[in-house]
């Protein structure tokens, strides 16, 4: 919301004014104290990287994004960021897929590092203060470029020393806007709290709805309505194609997981990347649930594990946005968004991200291995940074997070023959465990408990010894069987609680599981998913959050 009232969108300037519109444009430029405000707009993302691919924009500033993840025909993308003679990115996270190709790295502060104000899909204005401060040379964005634009010689335009200097300029430019809030202030929300716009200086509060009036905020004061016809997808299926693959999102991950991703108990609901489609149309391709599949679009390829999903229509697969290159590899790996096709829509500028015509077919990578748990050292970053190698080592890999309390790193490589005896090696570096010329299995333990593991080729105890590492159960090394039986927990449900499949199918009620094991009762994902599995139809009344306080942080 915040981003298109301060127009901060390439066709737009701030307070919902447009740039194509030569008043406001004037407007803005008097408030500015410049001669004129450009009349030609910038290009939107898709098309900004298509110039840089060409060479007619030569230098990419990226701030707080990870286009090298989130745009689609990725090839087309990483091209852009090689070519470009300059690429600037200003981050909290440096392990991005973006800030691979980074000549300067900018370390920006975090959400709970600096000041300012938040505006939510209410139109609903909150302030933020710093929980903490910025770490070593990080900054918040608005220092970054303050900073910048005063040695570039534009002290005269940027002479903010505050956050709220910069709110009361934009404050100003709203004014006798639709979204007016010359009467709102720091020291206002600081009295009141959260206050929606529009509020003018003459208002006592927000407006709670707007239009109540029927005039809206065009020149004639009616609205319009513009007739959208159907237009058919740009990438439709075929024999060769056949399937209609749509990305979505994870219930306990964000964007690109340049956050979430840095926090193992957020994996346990979805481990691993993973496809999943209804099971008639798993088993018409050739694959049963769990077995790796090779998925191709008319711009690329990725393996990754199927999954069978009665919820899903026929025809249709879906896999979720988040994987990038961090966490799903293989032969020139670039993510899921190598699926993906860069068709625009013609007035958003949006790519069509959410439909591509693929095809699914069994990998035919019969050898494995798996290795998890954590370093000697317990470095989390140091080891995901160590097997970093690995991921384009083979067609297919996977490194995820594993854990809660104690955090540990899953790789999963799949190969069509054994790879390198040196690469395996280089692995069992990585997660500390001894030298052997030709050990199938390499196991360490650390006070009487699994510290790391490495399966090669045989890969069956996987299951059995990972929930080992997870319960962090006393263990003895000599009686760990080669394929220990055991009776797997199924996936985690509940993730405040650890509450697994296995353990809510022992239960005829929701309201019995939540006395029993407290599952839905904190930060409530869970719940969409518990009311799935008991039939529950929610009613505001029947939904009982007995503990308020989310029981992690993320």
């Amino acid at each position: 919301m915040g981003g298109r009232e301060v127009g901060g969108m390439a066709n737009l300037l701030s307070a919902h004014r447009e740039l194509s519109n030569a008043a406001h444009r004037a407007e803005v430029a008097k408030l500015w104290g410049v001669p004129a405000v450009p009349e030609k707009p910038g290009k939107t993302a898709v098309e900004m990287f298509d110039a840089a691919r060409t060479g007619e924009i030569k230098i990419l500033w990226i701030a707080c994004t990870n286009p090298a993840q989130s745009l689609p025909e990725q090839r087309l993308v990483h091209e852009a960021l090689q070519r470009a003679e300059l690429v600037i990115v200003q981050d909290a996270y440096r392990h991005t897929e973006t800030t691979r190709y980074a000549h300067v790295l900018l370390p920006a502060a975090a959400w709970g590092e600096k000041e300012g104000t938040m505006t939510n899909s209410e139109r609903r204005i909150s302030r933020v203060r710093a929980l903490v401060s910025p770490p070593e040379e990080a900054r918040p964005d608005w220092q970054i470029a303050v900073e910048f634009a005063q040695r570039m010689g534009g002290a005269r335009l940027f002479p903010y020393e505050t956050p709220e200097a910069i709110f009361n300029e934009h404050r100003e430019s709203t004014r006798g806007r639709d979204l007016d809030i010359t009467g709102l202030s720091y020291a206002l929300l600081d009295e009141r709290g959260p206050q929606q716009w529009p509020y003018p200086a003459d208002a006592a509060e927000g407006k709670k709805r707007l239009y109540e009036d029927g005039v809206f905020p065009t020149p004639s004061g009616r609205a319009r309505f513009v007739p959208t016809p159907y237009r058919p997808v740009a990438d439709e299926t075929d024999e060769q194609y056949p399937l209609r693959l749509t990305t979505g999102r994870l219930r306990d991950q964000w964007h690109t997981m340049s956050r979430t991703g840095t926090i193992a108990r957020l994996f346990a609901h979805e481990p691993q990347p993973r496809l999943t489609m209804h099971p008639e149309d798993l088993q018409q391709c050739g694959l049963c649930d769990g077995e790796l599949a090779r998925v191709a679009s008319r711009r690329g390829q990725l393996y990754v594990p199927a999954a069978a999903d009665t919820e899903l229509p026929r025809g249709v697969a879906y896999l979720p946005m988040h994987w990038g290159a961090r966490f799903l590899g293989g032969d020139g790996r670039v993510g899921v968004n190598e699926l993906t096709i860069r068709a625009l829509d013609p007035a958003s500028r949006q790519p069509e991200l959410k439909h591509s015509a693929v095809r699914v077919e069994p990998a035919q990578l019969p050898w494995r291995l798996l290795a998890f748990g954590r370093a000697a050292g317990h470095d989390l970053a140091v080891l995901m940074e160590r097997l970093e190698p690995c991921m384009c080592a083979a067609p297919y890999a996977a490194r995820t997070l594993i854990g809660r309390e104690a955090a540990g790193v899953r790789l999963e490589l799949a190969a069509a023959a054994p790879l390198a005896r040196p690469l395996i090696a280089q692995i069992d570096a990585a997660f500390g465990l001894e030298a052997s010329d030709g050990d199938n299995r390499r196991i360490a333990l650390e006070d009487g408990r699994l510290r790391a593991v490495r399966l090669a080729g045989d890969t069956r105890a996987a299951s059995a010894l990972l929930e080992l590492w997870e319960r962090q159960a006393p263990v003895d090394a000599e009686d760990l069987p080669e394929t220990p039986a055991h009776a797997s927990r199924g996936r985690i449900i509940c993730n405040c609680y650890d509450v697994s499949e296995t353990e809510i199918a022992a239960y005829r009620s929701l309201a019995d599981l939540q006395a029993a094991l407290r599952c839905g009762t904190s930060c409530g994902s869970c719940l969409p998913e518990l009311r799935a599995k008991f039939g529950v139809i929610p009613r505001p009344s029947e939904i009982e959050i007995r503990d308020p306080t989310p029981n992690f942080a993320a």
